[in-house]
């Protein structure tokens, strides 16, 4: 189809609106990816629209407009979506041209909540902030008159809760003292709003808890694998005591999403060599055949408590072994969460993107949508750390990777490296 020569097979580095171009019209067969979520997530540039979802959105419809023109008729799309604005990419690639199927369900028990104690976020910032709105309006002014971005703002707070700061939608925040000081300084607001916001109630530690792998910013005091437990220290908080921010994240949505067909299912498989997806192949089990494959993914720990792992397909997500087999020469980072906390306690990781997937669950999906072309050509506009070009080579097709970050760059070009040679030994 006349590809760059240096396109097949290959991680290129760049954003994928740009690379996109260099690919001749209707000539990719299958598309999975695992596109930004849209949630300022880590402060990382790739995933920068603060709370606007629109924006999201928009964005969405440009790339899938994009990935469309150069999708076959009838190519299948599977893409990753965050639960909060999988209804946005939805929307995004509908206002693109591409026909929704189905929305996969990957079930798993590992998730960690990521929820806010607004009793002892109420603590933290004193009690009540009547001028809020006042001071949120003059930050971003200020900001404006001065030139100063948001990522300068954050780097001086050491955390990504910038957005939460300045939004009057989706998720508003109000900072806690300590933030107060540090924007009041880097922006010179002077003493304006001293009286609005007070120095953190102290709370009377009662007990400690196990600490499950994931602080908060208002569980501040997780060393050696342990966070206090406190009781409120105002009335306000005490009012509040037990409400939280959000549930434990226990499910990501995966959009399957079609091309238009050129003609019947048929006729556009015997002229573009795709068209549907490959039940027998991804058939649950061997007992008569196999079962029929579903729009359930379970991980073991959600197949145990429903007792259903025989009719549905199941995997855990990616241990660290799996992450970062092939990157023995690569430095140990820490894996930060959302508001730019280790993750990890106990130890680092080399493979350290947020968001890794397994490559058993990459694995079932390619194998879903293979076409009886050794010739496939899978397309991943946001590579990441490789996991669905490992997948792909597993299987005995081609794929085009971009990703836009350099280190991640690196890494899925040894992970693919590291996977390729052990696809020889037939482990999948």
């Amino acid at each position: 189809m006349n590809y760059p020569d240096d396109f097949i097979d290959q991680v290129i580095l760049g954003d994928s609106l740009e690379v996109l171009k260099e690919i001749p019209d209707n000539s990719i067969d299958t598309i999975i990816c695992d596109p930004p979520y849209g949630l300022a997530f880590m402060g990382k540039e790739w995933d920068d629209f603060g709370t606007d979802l629109q924006k999201y959105q928009e964005w969405t419809r440009r790339w899938a407009l994009e990935v469309l023109r150069v999708a076959k008729p009838g190519a299948i799309l599977m893409a990753f979506g965050g639960t909060r604005t999988f209804h946005r990419l939805a929307c995004g690639l509908e206002d693109a041209g591409w026909e929704i199927v189905d929305t996969l369900m990957w079930l798993y028990g590992s998730g960690f909540p990521k929820s806010t104690d607004i009793s002892k976020q109420i603590d933290e910032r004193g009690g009540v902030v009547p001028d809020f709105e006042e001071f949120r309006d003059t930050v971003k002014k200020v900001m404006k008159e001065k030139n100063i971005s948001r990522k300068q703002l954050e780097k001086a707070l050491g955390n990504y809760m910038l957005s939460h700061y300045l939004t009057n939608g989706s998720q508003p925040a109000i900072p806690t003292y300590r933030d107060y000081l540090i924007i009041r300084d880097f922006l010179g607001l002077g003493d304006k709003f001293d009286n609005s916001f007070a120095p953190p109630a102290k709370r009377e530690v009662i007990g400690h808890e196990k600490n499950w792998g994931q602080p908060s910013p208002s569980t501040p005091n997780c060393a050696n694998g342990e966070w206090n437990i406190t009781v409120p220290a105002t009335p306000e908080a005490k009012r509040w005591e037990g409400y939280g921010t959000a549930l434990k994240p226990s499910y990501e949505p995966i959009i399957l999403a079609m091309k238009p067909l050129d003609g019947t299912f048929a006729e556009n498989a015997l002229k573009w060599g795709v068209a549907g997806l490959n039940i027998d192949k991804a058939r649950i089990g061997t007992e008569n055949q196999g079962r029929f494959p579903a729009n359930l993914l379970l991980d073991e720990i959600s197949a145990e408590m429903l007792g259903t792992a025989s009719r549905f397909f199941y995997v855990a997500k990616a241990s660290r072994s799996e992450r970062d087999a092939g990157l023995e020469e690569f430095p140990e980072q820490q894996l930060r969460d959302d508001f730019g906390i280790e993750r990890f306690n106990t130890s680092n990781i080399k493979n350290n993107h947020p968001t890794v997937k397994p490559i058993k669950l990459m694995d079932y999906l390619v194998k879903l949508t293979k076409m009886p072309n050794p010739n496939q050509v899978y397309l991943d506009p946001f590579l990441g750390s490789g996991t669905t070009a490992i997948a792909v080579v597993l299987n005995g097709r081609h794929f085009i990777g971009i990703e836009k970050e350099q280190e991640y760059v690196e890494i899925a070009k040894k992970r693919i490296e590291y996977w390729s040679k052990e696809a020889k030994n037939e482990m999948f």
